[in-house]
């Protein structure tokens, strides 16, 4: 199932949240009539959280259904919330702080920034899958990922054989809000639905389907 949806009038709903195949964290900024709607798409249990006393919850985060990795400024309170979930949690001491930005993962694996080189293995720990590093800075943002599939943005279009080994599923290139390839920012997918940035067109969304579940 994918729905079309908006926040606060803002297509880039990907930037408010992160989802794996049990949970979904989700901006305080989220009604409850749409927060149901993520529920339903996603068939997930949604929590609505700051991280680092903001609403950037994709931005600022990055996760699978093994963990979640946070910034090094995340607030006390929100990592006690967290840590009700039965999922291990990392935080980075990395002064870099957009992490969903620049990791992409799923189940199977993890690509992240080479800034992040240092913070590897507590990443790989983390989300216990094998992380590979690579000279693109933003992964997170410019791809969205599944178990069953990853869309990522036409830069990494070489990479994709190096992509396909990393995460473990196919890759091929994709939007969503009317040609915008930083699919990380504009969606939430997991295996079971997607929710897409409602300027997205029919196509974008036939071929997210058609990858990712």
């Amino acid at each position: 199932m994918i729905k079309k949806l908006e926040i606060e009038r803002n297509p880039y709903i990907g930037a408010f949240g992160i989802t794996n195949e049990e949970i979904t964290l989700l901006s305080v900024d989220f009604t409850e009539e749409k927060k149901k709607i993520v529920e339903d798409t996603l068939s997930t249990e949604v929590f609505l959280t700051t991280i680092a006393r903001t609403n950037l919850i994709g931005i600022l985060t990055a996760g699978n259904s093994n963990g979640v990795v946070l910034p090094y400024n995340v607030e006390d309170y929100e990592i006690s919330k967290l840590k009700k979930f039965d999922i291990k949690i990392g935080i980075l001491s990395t002064k870099f702080t957009a992490l969903g930005n620049m990791i992409l993962c799923n189940d199977k694996g993890a690509v992240i920034s080479r800034k992040l080189k240092r913070e590897a293995k507590l990443i790989e720990d983390t989300l216990d899958v094998e992380t590979f590093v690579f000279d693109s800075n933003n992964f997170g943002s410019m791809g969205l990922c599944t178990n069953n599939g990853s869309l990522v943005h036409p830069s990494l279009s070489e990479m994709v054989a190096e992509l396909e080994k990393a995460l473990k599923v196919e890759v091929d290139i994709g939007s969503a809000n009317r040609g915008v390839y930083y699919l990380g920012i504009c969606a939430l997918a997991n295996t079971k639905g997607a929710l897409v940035g409602n300027l997205s067109t029919g196509p974008e969304i036939n071929k997210i389907e058609d990858i990712l579940f």
